[in-house]
């Protein structure tokens, strides 16, 4: 084609020229072109490498002879993948140009059928430009190109420089080009405004270089790999910063030298690519660029990324910019197979490490890149970011959530640090949280789950039941739970969501019931043990009565009974004042006889009236009327309400009356040094609402 064009008059020429530029940029494929250009996922892009396979015309004839499924690595929805993005391509064996209507429109309004005669060098610029898009390898053609001579002393003609601008825009629409790269120090939309108030000649020049200085991010990097001498730069690179990165001893088993000297190796490439890079971007000159790529192609990729809000994901990001053409194919057939974007990344990654500012990503992408490296190519970088911008607090928090209770319960934590209930998920996503049912997440990793330590509330708990209750059903495992966590602001997982938990951390499940058939340390406290006591002495059901007198006779206090009652995870209530070990079974006796003994306990009541309206009630006390503090009896009157207090004269804080019980007496029984057995008389002033409190006598009924 460029050969061919020199027959033409120089106006007829441009337009051809310009014809051929505007229809390369079709897509149409060759047999012989490399499978990047199918723009196919990670997955199926590794699949068919990994099995030699590199060209267009290969993938249509494993498609066509139906060989395309015995490919390793290939599932169902990757070959139906491959299919979709063949079947919107066409493949030749000879290239074609083809025209559209969009193009032959805008060609028709340059107008380019200009009276003066165009320059000749204009002519070579764009046969330049042509035979670097065709990829052409003749040599003869190299050496022409290398000698041509754009300075011409005939002044540039306008509509060049509009059809040049009008190109330029074209690129950047279809996001060949970005507005904010830079070259020779400015940014090319402050080129395009300057290119409207200088002569037309170094207008020409400055838009001619931004149009030809760089065809696509392969070429670029190819061009800085190039420059490199080091063989082994390229496994430096990728296995140093790239996905699967390795360690210096690791890449110098790889490469066959020690872990030093592919340390020595890495900074030889830093300095070598900073030292490309500074000769690129430190040029403030136009004319100082000719011959050398100004990673404009790099620079609008990365730019593209930065415009994007933190939805970016690696995946939508990449294949966005290879429909686009930034991306390109391979020359080198040392670089045949890898992914030119990942190389690109592991050099942004190399020159990070550098502080070098020409060439970076911004963060989004950055958040992008990592969740890529991590596997996790379609996840939102706003996952990471909302990860990383989280106060320590929070995280610590969400540390003890999951450790009290196995998990974390997205609602509860939205609720109790005021963040919208999507946000919360995406900061557990962010740390590594997979999502259960009914919006409970737990750590996607688990290094071993039959493995917990002390600090384990949630494990040690449940453990602690199965070792002293045995095989338990998921109800009563969250109802232990619950009074576990019952001092904690933490919730309890539902018993579905208990199930899935249980389940994951390896705990047994047979005929409904659940157990850990592992070790366990979980030892009694002292409160336990004695319950534990009564519960073999007395029976399978004791009585709260018969729980107070074995409290009062230990080295316990009395309320230590009640806050083993609550927080432990092992008894559970059956009915009034009525307790046994969760889980196990009990007969209708062992109701009867725990009953009977909560009824020797009588108070013996009685009630008077005096001639002053105070109602008087009398009761004989035991041990647990005075370690609980509330009376209870059916008989009492209903004096319901908060009466003031007094004993001895002297005020003793306020009575809670119910229909049928005395409450908060600890302090007036203290006051009165009160015994099991003494008889009070509670004498009631309806008038002033007060109650004067009285130890009748201390002898036992």
């Amino acid at each position: 084609m460029c050969y061919q064009v020199t027959l033409y008059r120089p106006e007829h020429r441009i337009k051809i020229l310009l014809m051929s530029q505007l229809f390369l940029n079709c897509f149409h494929l060759l047999q012989e072109d490399s499978i990047m250009r199918l723009n196919l996922t990670n997955r199926a892009l590794n699949a068919l490498t990994g099995s030699g396979i590199q060209t267009v015309g290969e993938v249509v004839r494993l498609v066509e002879s139906g060989k395309i499924w015995a490919i390793q690595g290939l599932g169902k929805k990757s070959i139906l993948e491959i299919k979709d993005s063949l079947a919107h391509v066409e493949t030749n064996d000879e290239p074609e140009v083809k025209a559209n209507a969009d193009a032959g429109i805008e060609i028709e309004q340059l107008n380019l059928t200009n009276p003066e005669k165009v320059p000749e060098h204009v002519i070579k610029w764009q046969s330049q430009l042509i035979a670097k898009q065709l990829l052409i390898a003749d040599r003869s053609v190299r050496e022409e190109i290398e000698q041509l001579n754009l300075t011409n002393p005939e002044k540039v003609p306008e509509h060049v420089i509009k059809w040049q601008s009008q190109l330029i825009a074209k690129q950047l629409s279809a996001e060949l080009l970005h507005e904010d790269a830079r070259i020779a120090d400015r940014y090319v939309k402050d080129w395009l405004v300057k290119s409207e108030t200088i002569e037309t000649n170094k207008a020409y020049k400055i838009l001619a270089t931004i149009l030809g200085s760089s065809l696509n991010i392969c070429a670029e990097i190819e061009f800085l790999l190039n420059n490199i001498s080091e063989q082994h730069c390229l496994t430096i690179l990728l296995f140093r910063y790239g996905f699967n990165r390795k360690t210096l001893s690791q890449i110098g088993q790889e490469i066959g030298v020690s872990g030093e000297r592919v340390r020595q190796m890495d900074n030889e490439l830093k300095n070598q690519m900073n030292d490309n890079l500074r000769t690129i971007f430190e040029t403030k000159s136009i004319s100082d660029l000719k011959g050398r790529p100004t990673l404009l192609k790099m620079q609008s990729a990365l730019l593209i990324a930065r415009d994007t809000d933190l939805n970016i994901t690696y995946e939508q990001w990449t294949k966005r910019i290879r429909l686009s053409g930034l991306v390109g194919n391979w020359r080198s057939q040392n670089l045949i197979g890898k992914d030119a974007v990942e190389v690109m990344i592991a050099i942004c990654n190399l020159l990070g490490d550098c502080n070098v500012p020409w060439i970076q990503m911004s963060e989004n992408l950055q958040y992008a890149v990592q969740l890529a490296a991590a596997g996790s190519p379609n996840v939102k970088a706003r996952i990471l970011h909302a990860r990383d911008t989280l106060p320590d607090k929070i995280k610590r928090l969400i540390n003890r959530h999951t450790k009290h209770s196995g998990g974390v319960y997205a609602i509860w934590l939205s609720q109790e640090i005021g963040r919208e209930l999507e946000e919360i998920k995406d900061i557990l996503q962010g740390l590594g949280y997979r999502k259960l049912s009914k919006d409970w997440f737990i750590p996607k990793a688990l290094k071993d789950p039959r493995e917990t330590s002390k600090y384990d509330v949630f494990h040690q708990g449940i453990r602690k039941i199965f070792h002293y209750c045995g095989p338990v059903s998921i109800d009563d495992v969250c109802s232990g739970l619950r009074h576990i966590l019952s001092r904690t602001q933490f919730p309890v997982p539902p018993p579905d969501v208990m199930d899935e938990i249980v389940r994951i951390h390896d705990y047994k499940c047979e005929n409904g019931l659940y157990y850990w058939d592992g070790t366990s340390d979980q030892n009694l406290n002292a409160g336990e043990t004695i319950i534990m006591d009564c519960l073999k002495q007395i029976g399978s059901v004791v009585h709260h009565s018969e729980l107070v007198h074995a409290f009062i006779e230990s080295d316990l206090s009395f309320p230590t009974l009640h806050a083993t009652l609550k927080y432990s995870p092992l008894f559970e209530r059956i009915e009034t004042a009525l307790y046994k070990i969760r889980g196990r079974s009990i007969s209708y006796e062992d109701i009867e006889r725990a009953k009977a003994s909560g009824e020797r306990q009588s108070l013996d009541p009685e009630v008077d009236y005096d001639i002053d309206g105070n109602v008087i009630v009398s009761f004989t006390i035991s041990a647990m009327v005075i370690g609980q503090g509330t009376i209870f009896s059916e008989q009492f009157p209903n004096l319901s309400g908060n009466w003031s207090c007094y004993v001895s004269g002297e005020e003793a804080g306020k009575l809670n009356v119910t229909e049928n019980e005395f409450r908060h007496l600890k302090q007036p029984f203290e006051l009165l040094n009160c015994q099991s057995g003494n008889r009070l008389k509670f004498i009631f002033n309806t008038w002033e609402k007060t109650v004067a409190i009285e130890k009748v006598s201390t002898d036992a009924k």
